[in-house]
């Protein structure tokens, strides 16, 4: 068996290195792969780490780069709708600036409830152009406090989805709204199978669980479950599944 040394084989990359390069996780690498989207490095069997043609990495990520965003992550720049401007009375005129106090935190004055449409989870969506609808709060911020970066969430400090007073609104990032959802008990997230991405089961886990440590552990199971690396050993050491007793 060939075990690989730095300096690597030239122009290649290892997974941590690809993901890197790719502004991804491993494990979505991983799953790339698998789809036959990414392409591996061929080397002699039971070699370690995985490596993949930097070339082709590079090239990959130039093509994900030259993609626009997803529309709820571009972000929002309002600051050209002047003061009186149509727009604006369209949008106020579809809010209740009578709603409730929120319970937990009282001193931040009534809710401002969008009455319009609304999507599943409760948010208002307000038409900002024909074929463009926008999270009313998001629209709400854009309009009184100024641009909704790119990749930068609009939160709410009242926890009411249709709520868009300006003093209830706050910018975060995905992790960063994801943490305030959990610290607040608002978050009911999927674990095991439940989950969409899941591709074992609780008795694979607990199978994998008891298997005896040996060198190339993870490895050898990734290979029989169909998984990477670094799931297996996320399994091992309780960082997920943990459910799972």
């Amino acid at each position: 068996m060939t075990t690989y040394r730095r300096p690597y084989p030239p122009g290649a990359l290892t997974t941590q290195q690809a993901a890197a390069v790719l502004g991804v996780s491993v494990d979505t690498v991983m799953r790339w792969l698998s789809e036959g989207r990414l392409a591996e490095l061929e080397a002699p069997s039971g070699r370690r780490p995985r490596f993949f043609v930097q070339a082709e990495v590079e090239a990959f990520a130039a093509i994900r780069g030259g993609q626009p965003l997803p529309r709820q992550w571009r972000g929002l720049d309002l600051s050209d709708v002047a003061p009186g401007d149509p727009l604006r009375e369209r949008f106020w005129s579809k809010v209740d600036k009578a709603g409730p106090v929120p319970a937990h935190c009282p001193g931040l004055g009534p809710c401002w409830l969008y009455m319009e449409h609304a999507a599943e989870a409760g948010y208002g969506q307000f038409c900002l152009r024909r074929g463009e609808f926008r999270l009313a709060h998001a629209v709400s911020y854009a309009l009184t406090e100024g641009p909704v970066p790119p990749r930068m969430h609009v939160c709410h400090h009242c926890d009411n989805p249709p709520c868009c007073n300006p003093a209830h609104l706050f910018l975060g990032t995905a992790a960063e709204n994801a943490l305030d959802c959990q610290n607040k008990g608002r978050a009911r997230r999927a674990q095991g199978v439940d989950t969409a991405s899941a591709r074992l089961n609780d008795d694979a886990v607990r199978a994998i669980r008891a298997v005896e440590p040996y060198y190339g552990r993870a490895r050898d199971l990734a290979r029989e479950y169909g998984v990477s690396d670094s799931a297996i050993n996320s399994v091992l050491l309780g960082k997920t599944w943990r459910h799972v007793t």
